[in-house]
């Protein structure tokens, strides 16, 4: 579902379109996206496992229209002087210390729109093991209320790390901002409009937990 939307969106102009993907594990939307016709697509993770495997898999089908890169999806984001016409943030920002500021660098490099797929925290109880209380994320002039999500133990070794693909890479809590507090975020990084997709009005099932996961398309 995630790569119709990005090609709905794009357009007649997928062909001259360069994308993004943060936190790609193993490239299955890069892929997909490259083989739709995307001028380019490139696919960033910070283990070397996920970006070897990502590697594997587009020499075996031949593309060369989509490429890997075992980074900080922060530094590849500003490293990019023209930016991407759109940016896939699926999975990744509540595997984030600073969403809000990551969104902000999301912002800085995205010339056409970013895809937002997240976990969200929810007001009345604790779900997914995160914080029973309520927590402030201060970030810049602006706060966000969420939960405090554990990625792993804070003793967790570099190897240990390397091994959680799933996981956060390099801080051991995250931050699940509430829907509202999402929303803003997505405001306050400087976007024009966010749209909430409905999973139930897309053709295709995109997640399963509709209590705790949400999707907005965010344009410039």
């Amino acid at each position: 579902m995630r790569t119709t939307i990005i090609c709905d969106e794009l357009g007649d102009a997928l062909a001259q379109s360069t994308v993004i993907d943060l936190g790609c594990l193993e490239g299955a939307f890069c892929i997909e996206l490259a083989r739709r016709g995307a001028h380019h697509v490139l696919g960033v993770d910070a283990r070397k496992r996920s970006v070897d495997r990502c590697n594997l898999i587009r020499d075996l089908i031949g593309l060369t229209n989509v490429s890997f890169r075992c980074a900080d999806i922060h530094e590849e984001l500003r490293r990019a002087p023209d930016g991407f016409d759109a940016v896939l943030a699926t999975g990744i920002l509540y595997h984030l210390a600073d969403p809000a500021a990551s969104l902000k660098t999301i912002r800085a490099a995205c010339r056409g729109f970013a895809l937002v797929d997240t976990h969200i925290a929810v007001l009345d109880g604790s779900t997914h093991h995160c914080s029973e209380d309520l927590t402030e994320l201060q970030s810049g002039a602006h706060s966000y209320r969420g939960r405090t999500f554990w990625e792993y133990a804070a003793t967790a070794t570099e190897a240990d790390v390397q091994g959680y693909t799933w996981a956060a890479y390099g801080n051991p809590e995250s931050f699940w901002p509430l829907e509202d507090d999402l929303v803003r975020m997505i405001d306050d990084a400087g976007f024009s409009r966010a749209r909430k997709i409905d999973p139930d009005t897309r053709a295709g099932r995109w997640q399963v937990d509709k209590l705790n996961r949400v999707m907005y398309l965010c344009t410039v």
